[in-house]
């Protein structure tokens, strides 16, 4: 990878070398001029002539900015080599909003067209102020391959927000196509917790726990269709040995598990939380309503911090076993991610015999597989 450097009398043409954690600019490897180690918190500035075809970056390196003028392609393989790496600057230029898609508590997100790619991406946008926390998020985001989680593209810096870019998701969330709906058939709701708890397990194999599973979280990828979901939202989701100097006490009322909500730090609550929250909303799912219902904040948490499970009253239907175990006020009962997953198949796979798939087809196949059985069904 080349860059030209212009000085008044000579330009000087440098090779372009990274590494897991540096920038290196120079003749060569082994004696660059320039280093720039990776940091977030550092921007990179890049340009864009009016042909839209890029034309390389400025940086400041030992206090001092530099430009370095690349081909379009070679700027643009640049580009996605170090997203997540630097804050990249001149968003405004690369790509043109839309509409705004959603407004949240912390955070708005922005339906965005980009203009060299041709393509339309989502934005969230955050305050400055959010900085360390949205650190955490994309530090997670990175770290992070499944096919139902959400992915990054870009982080921007502009006008004292930031701006990260991801894969456009317009389904629509759980919860609205959840309110859209007279009724569910055990596909569907067969369909919908495998995903999510194949993401839970996911990313409790990794360390995380997410701590705010809720139906706003998860995307449609098409719209009325939940045979693809995506989990979004890792603002809050922090490994087991971090939550207690991470918002301990932090999740969606209505959604929270007892020992987060009753939060002790001799006795710290670890990825079983997930699981609770996960039940929560299996209950959205089965019977329509909220768990705790209430019309104003302080009543619902009222209610999620009473939570007594032989007090509750549930109609029996096939999924009432799983429902309940991953209820359990205590976590050391409580189902595990991959029991849940078990127990979900023996319920509903092993019950309905017309329902057959090949233990060696990936889970989207088996959905396939599922729904071709289902509507061959319904034609008879």
């Amino acid at each position: 990878m080349i860059c030209v450097r212009h000085h008044t009398f000579l330009n000087q043409k440098y090779g372009i070398f990274y590494l897991d954690n540096l920038l290196m600019i120079g003749k060569s490897q082994r004696n660059p001029k320039y280093l720039i180690p990776y940091n977030i918190e550092k921007v990179i500035i890049w340009c864009i002539n009016d042909n839209q075809q890029l034309q390389g970056f400025e940086i400041f390196v030992n206090g001092k900015k530099k430009w370095f003028d690349m081909s379009h392609h070679q700027t643009k393989q640049l580009m996605q080599i170090l997203k997540g790496k630097f804050l990249y600057k001149n968003m405004f230029s690369f790509y043109q909003f839309q509409y705004i898609i959603g407004v949240g508590n912390f955070s708005k997100v922005i339906k965005v067209f980009n203009i060299i790619e041709k393509e339309f991406y989502a934005c969230k946008v955050l305050k400055l102020a959010q900085f360390d926390d949205f650190k955490n998020e994309l530090s997670i985001l990175q770290s992070l391959d499944h096919p139902n989680i959400i992915k990054f593209k870009e982080v921007y810096l502009e006008d004292k927000q930031i701006w990260l870019i991801t894969d456009l998701i317009e389904g629509g969330t759980l919860k609205e196509y959840l309110e859209n709906i007279s009724e569910i058939t055990q596909f569907e709701v067969y369909i919908i917790m495998k995903q999510i708890l194949n993401i839970v397990q996911y990313l409790h194999c990794k360390g995380y726990i997410h701590r705010d599973i809720k139906p706003e979280n998860i995307l449609l990828s098409q719209y009325h269709n939940p045979s693809k979901l995506y989990m979004i939202d890792f603002g809050l989701t922090a490994k087991k040995e971090d939550i207690a100097i991470r918002y301990p006490n932090c999740g969606t009322p209505g959604y929270i598990a007892p020992e987060v909500i009753n939060f002790d730090p001799d006795h710290p609550y670890d990825e079983q939380s997930d699981i609770f929250s996960c039940g929560v909303l299996l209950h959205k799912i089965l019977y329509g309503i909220d768990l705790f219902n209430g019309s104003f904040y302080n009543e619902v948490y009222y209610q999620n911090q009473q939570f007594r499970l032989e007090q509750e009253q549930f109609e029996n239907n096939e999924f009432e076993p799983l429902l309940k175990g991953m209820l359990r006020e205590n976590p050391s009962t409580r189902l595990t991610a991959i029991q849940a997953l078990e127990m979900l198949e023996q319920i509903f796979v092993t019950k309905n015999e017309d329902y057959k798939v090949n233990d060696t087809d990936s889970g989207i196949q088996q959905i396939k597989t599922l729904f071709i059985q289902t509507m061959k069904r319904l034609e008879n």
